[in-house]
């Protein structure tokens, strides 16, 4: 999950800097992934791209600002064993429990299906901001390049 969230982080910080420069992305680096997150979606909304492309991207930004507040919960509260006092099946969980609210629990199974969608959810992120540059190449120019084949200029 991590790795993944570090992946998800990666992009986002490659996309403030590619689209809105250094000085922007040296003020960003450090703020909250939510809030990297929202700039990278407008900065995407305003790329010269199919519609599309941008969709799909600020699609996946979206799916990680949601999967990054379960992050949080894993990254700053432990493990615990959990009593459930209102069942009788059963009353005893092991889940990751926030520390101030006993409403927010994350099971074992909740956790390994959060890690799988994490890890596609890096994965799409990745593939939706390399559709940008793929959208932006001058596949024509690159036919006349040496040893490329084609026709080269003479």
């Amino acid at each position: 999950m991590f790795i993944a969230f570090g992946s998800i982080e990666g992009t986002t910080n490659k996309c403030i800097h590619d689209w809105a420069g250094k000085t922007i992305h040296k003020h960003f680096a450090r703020a909250p992934l939510s809030s990297r997150i929202d700039l990278a979606r407008d900065l995407a909304k305003s790329q010269d791209a199919t519609k599309a492309t941008q969709e799909a991207f600020v699609h996946s930004l979206l799916t990680a600002k949601k999967l990054a507040e379960s992050r949080n919960l894993v990254a700053h509260n432990p493990l615990c064993l959990v009593v459930l006092q209102d069942t009788l099946d059963n009353t005893l969980l092991e889940a990751i429990a926030h520390h101030t609210d006993d409403s927010k629990l994350l099971s074992y199974e909740a956790l390994v299906d959060i890690v799988g969608r994490t890890e596609l959810c890096a994965e799409e992120l990745v593939q939706n901001f390399v559709a940008f540059r793929l959208e932006k190449l001058d596949f024509e120019a690159l036919k006349t390049f040496p040893g490329l084949g084609g026709n080269h200029p003479t």
